[in-house]
């Protein structure tokens, strides 16, 4: 393959970003039409579906005795991350960026990047696998939680808002997710097909969920670009510190190799699968812009696969010597 025909190739979510915004620009209609009749939740609901379908859980009773692995991921998915992100969210201003950080705190870990990074580094998929199919299902509840608590500025939390967020997330992300797994108990074809492109089908629903998001918030993408490089360096720090702190607290607990790298990837990863239909929920019928809400979480996510693939790199480069 031509050099830059494999650069395109590897980089086509981040090209599809700067088209989704860009035609989010041009044509804004017709994502404010999709998203009018609810083609979004459409989207999200095959995302999940064939989520399902693609998730393998035949060898997940292996990781079951790995509690300390487990608590290690959960605490830096579900406490730290968001501790560290409260602590120090003063750095960017109030608006719809600081709430993508806030948003890109109280998600869970990913669904099959962190798996696949941590097999390919020799880790424990199993215990992998484990985090990240339970961290996506305590995220339906959790994370709006989490989003409220962070995001409320001097008021009461938003019980209401939570508990409706809560409710789209079951319809939209848990009965798809099961319905996915039950029907992906019997084994065809069609199932070996989907689970070989999940990733470029889950991402590339993203990207059409993104559009209907952009649409109705580029007009105010403009006055937001000072806060958001500001944010970027900041959720970068923040992958940063929790690749350190999963790393760093593995060793300090004795975990065993295999175990610190599902830590590692695990407890650092935050999901775009999930983060967009929480912002979606959370943030409907307010004037909060919600595109520019997830565009810390796209930066974010495109920051851990390209981190995740040096580290792989060194790992696999450490196996040689």
């Amino acid at each position: 393959m031509n050099p830059l025909l494999r650069i395109l190739a590897r980089q086509w979510f981040m090209i599809g970003v700067a088209c989704v915004i860009s035609l989010g620009y041009v044509a804004p209609g017709i994502g404010q039409w999709l998203d009018a009749h609810f083609v979004p939740n459409l989207i999200i609901i095959v995302i999940f579906f064939t989520s399902g379908l693609a998730i393998r859980l035949k060898h997940i009773g292996e990781g079951l005795l790995h509690w300390r692995c487990h608590l290690l991921i959960q605490s830096l998915s579900f406490l730290l991350a968001p501790a560290l992100v409260w602590a120090a969210a003063g750095c960017i201003a109030e608006g719809p960026v600081r709430l993508g950080a806030f948003l890109v705190a109280a998600l869970p870990t990913t669904i099959f990047s962190c798996v696949a990074f941590t097999a390919a580094s020799g880790g424990n998929a199993a215990c992998a696998i484990l985090n990240a199919v339970g961290g996506n299902l305590a995220g339906v509840a959790l994370s709006p939680l989490l989003l409220g608590l962070l995001s409320r500025s001097g008021g009461g939390l938003d019980v209401a808002t939570i508990e409706r967020t809560i409710a789209d997330l079951c319809l939209l992300v848990l009965l798809p997710l099961i319905a996915g797994q039950v029907i992906g108990l019997r084994p065809s074809a069609l199932r070996d097909r989907i689970s070989k492109r999940q990733s470029y089908i889950g991402m590339s629903c993203v990207l059409m969920v993104m559009f209907c998001a952009f649409s109705k918030s580029i007009g105010e993408l403009a006055s937001q670009l000072n806060a958001m490089w500001r944010c970027f360096l900041f959720v970068a720090a923040l992958h940063g510190a929790l690749l350190g702190a999963g790393w760093g607290i593995g060793r300090l607990v004795r975990l065993e190799m295999s175990d610190r790298i599902a830590a590692l990837f695990c407890g650092s990863q935050k999901t775009l699968s999930l983060g967009v239909p929480l912002a979606y929920s959370y943030y409907r019928g307010t004037a909060t812009p919600v595109g520019i809400v997830v565009l810390p979480l796209v930066f974010y996510h495109l920051l851990e696969l390209t981190a995740g693939s040096v580290i792989v790199a060194r790992f696999a480069r450490a196996k040689e010597l």
